[in-house]
């Protein structure tokens, strides 16, 4: 909205001047000018508003709306679905993992194949096997517990 602001009137004195950055400045006021300028300051005289002369127009800005408040069940689904969206995310991650975790133990076995059942060293790989055995089967564990709470947030 626009709005034109008349003036029917005399028009006062206005006064112009530069500063040091060459900027040209406007006012009405002559106490507002600072001092170093006043000695360059053009005086404009007044006259009468023959009709010539078109006052400046003020834009008037409308007020923004207020904000709506968000519906608490709309706020709750949604937070519902951020929630869904970001376990399905871990869970996607975990499943690649434990499925290249398979895979290593699985060629990991065919390697054995021709090496003896005793010593040390074997005693040694069964454990690490047994190790890798069981963090599988806690990944697994665990990507289940997120199927579950995946199901939950879907009803």
């Amino acid at each position: 909205m626009t709005v034109l602001i008349a003036a029917d009137t005399a028009l006062a004195e206005s006064y112009t001047w530069v500063d040091g950055a060459g900027t040209m400045h406007f006012t009405d006021n002559p106490s507002t000018i600072p001092k170093k300028y006043r000695r360059n300051t053009a005086v404009r005289e007044s006259m009468e508003n023959d009709g010539s002369y078109v006052p400046p127009v003020e834009e008037v800005k409308p007020k923004a709306p207020p904000k709506a408040t968000p519906d608490p069940e709309i706020e709750k689904n949604a937070r519902k679905q951020r929630e869904i969206a970001h376990f399905k995310q871990i869970l996607k991650g975990m499943e690649s993992n434990l499925e290249g975790k398979r895979d290593q133990l699985k060629y990991d076995r065919m390697g054995d194949n021709g090496i003896t059942r005793s010593g040390s060293a074997t005693v040694s790989k069964i454990r690490d096997r047994r190790g890798e055995l069981q963090e599988i089967e806690r990944m697994e564990k665990f990507a289940e517990e997120i199927k579950g709470k995946i199901a939950e947030l879907e009803r």
